[in-house]
């Protein structure tokens, strides 16, 4: 997925049209902008001292190590600010995955909640990546909060489904889990549907799983193929 900064909108929508993930999405590309404008600056101190000779010193290493973290945290602040673009986009589950473990482990509460990551689909999919990513990412806290509750760790996978990818996210269920499903696909369906994905769950004598889906690339090429006159 793409971290560069997006050149706003020329056109904003009606005010009433507005809500607080657009504010929100606005807000954290701007904190994601002066980060980054930070991190270039203490990249051009880093790139000083070595000039200077001390590429070998704690202090240039520490810059160094000071430097990726903010690169990172910049690349984070976008991905959980991004919107979706105007078109579907293929991209490969297991970074995807990757994307949502990053966020994930930053999280307050839940960073202690551990997961694991199952990266076992091998075909491209087809969808908005930025809502898929916000989905599955709401499926994570969903699940993480029940874990924190009851006990468990998380597991999120994607695997190959036939014609289509699914990313699960899989919890013991220690305890009555209908509540925590129930409230996790309500909150991940309107999500899931602007990126072009279904949400729903499935359940194991010991295990909840949280289930988004998505075309894969092959599988939408051919339906659109065979819907054109």
């Amino acid at each position: 997925m793409s971290i560069g900064r997006e050149d706003p909108a020329l056109e904003s929508p009606p005010a009433n049209a507005r809500g607080w993930p657009d504010l929100l999405a606005e807000l954290l590309h701007g904190m994601a902008h002066t980060l980054n404008n930070r991190a270039a600056t203490v990249r051009a101190v880093h790139a000083l001292l070595g000039v200077d000779g001390g590429a070998a010193g704690p202090a240039h290493q520490l810059l160094e190590q000071e430097a990726a973290q903010l690169e990172h945290v910049v690349a984070l602040l976008r991905l959980a600010g991004a919107r979706p673009g105007a078109r579907t986009q293929p991209f490969l589950p297991a970074d995807l995955l990757r994307d949502a473990a990053s966020l994930y482990r930053q999280h307050d509460l839940l960073r202690d909640v551990p997961l694991s990551l199952k990266p076992a689909a091998r075909e491209a999919a087809l969808a908005h990546p930025e809502p898929l990513l916000h989905a599955l990412l709401v499926l994570l806290d969903a699940a993480g909060r029940y874990a924190a509750r009851h006990g468990g760790s998380l597991e999120a996978a994607a695997l190959d489904a036939g014609g289509a990818v699914e990313l699960v996210v899989c919890v013991p269920v220690t305890a009555p889990a209908e509540e925590a499903e129930s409230a996790a696909l309500a909150a991940a369906g309107p999500l899931a549907s602007a990126a072009g994905a279904t949400v729903h769950a499935r359940r194991t004598e010991r295990e909840l799983q949280l289930v988004l889906a998505v075309p894969t690339l092959r599988a939408a090429r051919a339906a659109e193929a065979a819907s054109s006159p």
